[in-house]
């Protein structure tokens, strides 16, 4: 319904009470809004999976064997750089001297997954369920390329 009313005006015309419509600029609003603090975002590979994170988040990732709880740790394939102020380095295939160090906070396990096969009429059934080991990484610092 609201598309409608905007093509029934002609051009140039505003609706009664939008006449300053056109003078408000787009906040952005989630994770990289202003308010945040949030300046610097990052797509980075870890694992062999790729994640996309900003400074202080915390993740979850498969467990990384034979690290410890509080260690530092330093991934360099960087995927993609970005800034607040929409500036984007794309990386071919990664982004040269960016990097993101991080702190293993938790090794543990995933909650549970169940597993049902089922062969129907068949009075055919088995249930199993495992639990996968995890990993909660926290982004303490995203560096920027050497380009930026």
């Amino acid at each position: 319904g609201g598309g409608r009313r905007w093509m029934s005006l002609a051009a140039g015309e505003a609706a009664e009470g939008e006449e300053d419509m056109e003078e408000q600029v787009p906040v952005p609003t989630g994770r990289m809004s202003p308010e945040h603090g949030i300046d610097k975002y990052c797509i980075v590979k870890i694992q062999g999976k790729q994640h996309k994170v900003v400074e202080g988040d915390s993740i979850t990732v498969d467990k990384i064997i034979g690290r410890y709880v509080g260690d530092a740790l330093t991934f360099e394939e960087v995927f993609l750089f970005g800034t607040a102020e929409g500036k984007t380095v794309i990386g071919q295939p990664i982004v040269e001297g960016a990097s993101v160090e991080v702190v293993l906070e938790q090794q543990t396990k995933a909650p549970k997954v169940w597993i049902l096969k089922k062969r129907r009429r068949k009075n055919s059934r088995r249930m199993r369920g495992y639990r996968a080991d995890v990993a909660s990484l926290r982004i303490m610092k995203i560096n920027p390329p050497t380009s930026m």
